[in-house]
C-alpha cells in the first residue's frame, strides 16, 4: 500500500470518527488550519499543495461557516470554539504498536469468523472501530457463540441464515445479537442406580 494511500485512508477514518456534519474535502480544509494553526484563507500549501483551487475553497469555507466551525473574514477566518470541540473529541492516530496490535487481534478474528470474503474492507472496519482488550474479548465471544448457535440450529434442521461478510458484521455491531444456547437438558424423572448390596 503506498503512502498516499495510508494517508488517504487515514483521513477518511478521521472524517468518519470525527462525525462532523461536513463534506470530507471541508474537513480536509478544516483539519489544516487548526493542525498548523493558520488563520490565513487560500494559503499557498491550500492551493500548491494540496491543489485546491479558489472556488472549491471558497465552498470549503462556506461549508465550514455554515456548519458553525469557522467565521469567515474575507482574507482570514476564526476557528469556532465548535470546530476544537470537535476536533478533541476525535480519535487520535494511532501508534504504529497500537496499530500492529489492532492488525493482531484482527488476524484471530479472522481466523475464526466463518465466510472469508471481504479481508480488506473488514480489516478497514476493524481499525476504524479501534476495539480495546475487553472489547476484543467481548466480540470473539460472541462471535464463538453465534457459530456454536448456528451449528446447534443446523443440526436441528432448522433454518439459520448465513452470516454477514466481516465487514457488516462489524458495521451492523452483530456481536451485540442475542442468541440462546441450549444447554444439555437433564431427566429429572431418572432415579440413579442402587447398590443391592
Amino acid at each position: 500500500m503506498s503512502e498516499l494511500t495510508k494517508a488517504a485512508n487515514n483521513l477518511i477514518a478521521a472524517w468518519e470518527d470525527a462525525e462532523l456534519n461536513i463534506t470530507l474535502l471541508s474537513f480536509l480544509v478544516l483539519d489544516f488550519h487548526i493542525s498548523m494553526q493558520v488563520n490565513e484563507t487560500r494559503n499557498e500549501v491550500l492551493m500548491h499543495t494540496y491543489g485546491l483551487t479558489p472556488d472549491q475553497l471558497d465552498d470549503c469555507y462556506a461549508d465550514l461557516e455554515f456548519a458553525g466551525y469557522v467565521i469567515d473574514k474575507g482574507e482570514f477566518i476564526s476557528i469556532t470554539g465548535k470546530a476544537n470541540q470537535a476536533f478533541d473529541r476525535r480519535i487520535k492516530r494511532m501508534s504504529q504498536g497500537e496499530k500492529n496490535s489492532l492488525e493482531y487481534d484482527f488476524e484471530r478474528f479472522w481466523k475464526l469468523f466463518p465466510r472469508k470474503a471481504g479481508k480488506k474492507k473488514a480489516l478497514f472496519e476493524w481499525m476504524r472501530l479501534r476495539p480495546d482488550k475487553k472489547a476484543i474479548e467481548y466480540i470473539l465471544k460472541s462471535l464463538r457463540n453465534q457459530i456454536k448457535w448456528k451449528k446447534q440450529e443446523e443440526a436441528k434442521f432448522n433454518f439459520v441464515p448465513e452470516f454477514q461478510d466481516a465487514e457488516r458484521w462489524l458495521r451492523n455491531a452483530r456481536y451485540d445479537d442475542e442468541y440462546t444456547l441450549d444447554k444439555p437438558k437433564i431427566n429429572i424423572n431418572t432415579k440413579p442406580d442402587r447398590d443391592e448390596r
